[in-house]
């Protein structure tokens, strides 16, 4: 009976002996492609051939060109790529204007700016900012004035003809002083409009407009038509400067006389403490009553 059983009994083992060689082979088959197989490589910024300066430039590269090219500033989200020189007065970022238009930053001829354009020849600036002109003002026909003894001279700044300081008063701790402007191109403006910009120099002790309370006369026998205003409060000072500095000061009070003539209007405007002013009142009435 064993020779019967001896052929089934090899097959089995040659079939077991098969079996596992295929698994052992199947395994160091996967462990060597595992151990040949090459790594992949990281992805490499692309290069682009022809770049500004002609050689292989990288994408980090042209962004950081771009960027020093605008002055660093980043484009929206999906915006597309801007072309063009850039427009001066938007921060260096690079635009392309339509076909005729103005550079940006520049103001064509004639246009109007509010509160800057189309004034008057001479006309203060608008809106209590500072005198535009870097020079003290020169007219042809200049006024003739009786300068009492008291009164200094000072020096003249730009858009006045001439300064003068005006003794103080007892008890206050600086002078007043005296500006003459004279503005040709503001011959047909409505003195009103000076009057409001005076008075917006000026507050009631509470924070209020002192407008409703400006005292606004004629000046009786003057050699030319004349108005005189006169405001009181809290006075901002230096809102008129160049500087846009400004400086509280109590207890102020200004006088002006406003003087018209054929050449166009005068401005005398006495500024100072109250005390100082009320002092010298009658003697600038008397100045600018006199003035020929």
């Amino acid at each position: 009976m064993w020779y019967r059983v001896l052929p089934t009994c090899l097959v089995l083992v040659s079939l077991i002996w098969g079996a596992a060689g295929c698994k052992d082979k199947t395994a160091s088959s996967a462990d060597n492609a595992t151990a040949t197989e090459p790594a992949p490589e990281a992805r490499k910024p692309p290069v682009f051939k022809d770049g500004p300066t002609g050689q292989n430039v990288s994408m980090s590269e042209m962004l950081a060109q771009a960027r020093r090219q605008t002055g660093g500033a980043e484009l929206p989200a999906g915006r597309p790529p801007i072309e063009g020189a850039v427009a001066p007065g938007h921060g260096g970022m690079a635009a392309t204007l339509p076909a005729g238009h103005p550079p940006i930053g520049t103001m064509p001829a004639g246009h109007a700016v509010a509160g800057a354009g189309n004034l008057p020849a001479g006309h203060p600036p608008v809106g209590g900012g500072g005198d535009l002109s870097s020079e003290p003002q020169e007219p042809e026909n200049m006024l003739q004035f009786n300068l009492p003894p008291t009164w200094t001279v000072r020096k003249t700044r730009p858009m006045t003809v001439a300064v003068y300081g005006l003794p103080k008063a007892e008890g206050d701790a600086e002078d007043a002083e005296l500006a003459i402007s004279h503005y040709p191109g503001m011959k047909d403006i409505p003195l009103d409009q000076q009057v409001k910009r005076w008075a917006g120099q000026f507050q009631r002790p509470d924070g209020t407009p002192t407008s409703d309370v400006v005292k606004q006369s004629k000046l009786e026998n003057a050699a030319h038509p004349t108005t005189t205003i006169d405001i009181s409060g809290r006075y901002r000072a230096g809102s008129m400067s160049m500087s846009g500095s400004t400086e509280i000061k109590d207890n102020y009070r200004m006088v002006v006389a406003y003087v018209e003539t054929e050449e166009g209007p005068w401005f005398l405007r006495l500024v100072g403490p109250q005390a100082t002013v009320a002092k010298h009142y009658d003697e600038f009435i008397k100045f600018a009553r006199e003035a020929k």
